[in-house]
């Protein structure tokens, strides 16, 4: 049983069906922007494809329609780069620059929720896109529940999928369902933290949530940073964000029932992955190189960082755990005049170095 609820728009000269699904919901992926389902994901259809989608905004007060008291809603495909300028300005403001698509490849959706009376509550998700032989059915959890703050929102997601799975002529669905009885909604967003200690949202960053020994749901941050969990048991949970050029952080939450727990992570960037200094040392004399043992190899740099090393029997030396940097390096072994050198330390990799030193004249 289907029943119409939304108002339809067509942006790049694309036409659309929005319905409302009563009863079974289908089996929904967790709140994935930035990934495709896993295996065994909607069952009701084994033959489907279910390509990536990806996150380019999400939240609570879209300016479309916010005009309009009884807007209800609209769901929406973007095709080109002139529809994906118009929408964002509206979304926005008349000056908003949209972000980046490229249309040649992707296509951009968006569903718009409608007016609300309330804030904190009232959410909506693209938690998947199927497509099969015959159409493409774009799965929407939409949250109508309210929340805390009496202020009227506009919630809003907005994606880019594959442009393989919306041919211009293939039938496109948006099925509306929603939650789960008694179920909560985990949202937020992962920021990075910046040099000049300003923040940034940070995309492709892992997000995991986990009530005690229970298998983690995981998802992954949009562009925008944002993260969803739908249809979440009330209860304990664990909330952790990682990146791998960021340090992990983690928060304890209480999901209660009906209700929407918002959850920020700001990440700070991890020291970058120490480098080593290897090289040999050695002598010069009569036209000919010996290698000097017991020759010191010294490393050093502005902020006072140094470390050194003595030469092997085959005047061989290695400086490992070294931060990278710009570094001056001297080697001097007594009789010979020292040798200086600038090098450049880089992560995870040897940098080598020769010194040959010289008889005093």
């Amino acid at each position: 049983m289907f029943r119409v609820m939304r108002g339809f728009s067509a942006l790049g000269a694309v036409l659309m069906v929005g319905v409302v699904t009563a009863g079974a919901q289908p089996q929904m992926l967790d709140a994935a922007p930035a990934v495709a389902p896993a295996s065994g994901e909607l069952e009701s259809a084994p033959a489907a494809q279910t390509p990536a989608v990806v996150t380019i905004a999400k939240g609570f007060h879209s300016n479309w329609g916010i005009e309009h008291a009884r807007f209800g809603g609209a769901d929406l495909v973007i095709r080109d780069p002139e529809a994906w300028g118009a929408f964002w300005r509206a979304h926005r403001d008349e000056d908003a620059t949209p972000p980046m698509v490229d249309f040649r490849h992707r296509i951009v959706l968006a569903v718009i929720q409608g007016v609300q009376p309330t804030t904190g509550g009232p959410n909506i998700a693209i938690v998947n896109v199927q497509a099969n032989q015959h159409f493409t059915r774009i799965h929407v959890f939409d949250d109508p529940r309210p929340g805390p703050v009496e202020e009227l929102s506009n919630p809003f997601h907005i994606v880019s999928v594959a442009k393989s799975v919306l041919p211009p002529r293939k039938s496109l669905v948006f099925s509306h369902v929603r939650p789960e009885r008694e179920t909560g909604v985990v949202v937020g967003r992962v920021l990075a933290q910046l040099p000049d200690g300003d923040f940034a949202p940070l995309s492709g960053a892992r997000v995991a949530l986990r009530a005690g020994d229970e298998d983690a749901r995981v998802t992954q941050t949009g562009r925008d940073g944002s993260y969803f969990f739908v249809d979440v048991e009330p209860g304990a949970y664990l909330l952790t964000a990682r990146h791998p050029e960021f340090e992990p952080a983690q928060a304890e939450i209480e999901v209660p029932p009906n209700q929407l727990v918002s959850q920020r992570f700001v990440l700070v960037p991890r020291p970058p992955a120490p480098g080593a200094f290897v090289g040999c040392v050695f002598g010069a004399e009569d036209g000919t190189r010996v290698p000097i043992a017991g020759a010191l190899v010294r490393i050093e740099r502005d902020n006072g960082d140094a470390f050194e090393t003595l030469t092997g029997d085959e005047g061989r030396f290695q400086i490992v755990d070294v931060p990278p940097g710009e570094y001056v390096a001297i080697a001097s072994a007594d009789g010979w005049l020292p040798a200086e050198a600038e090098v450049r330390i880089v992560p995870e990799e040897p940098t080598h170095h020769r010194f040959v030193l010289r008889r005093p004249e």
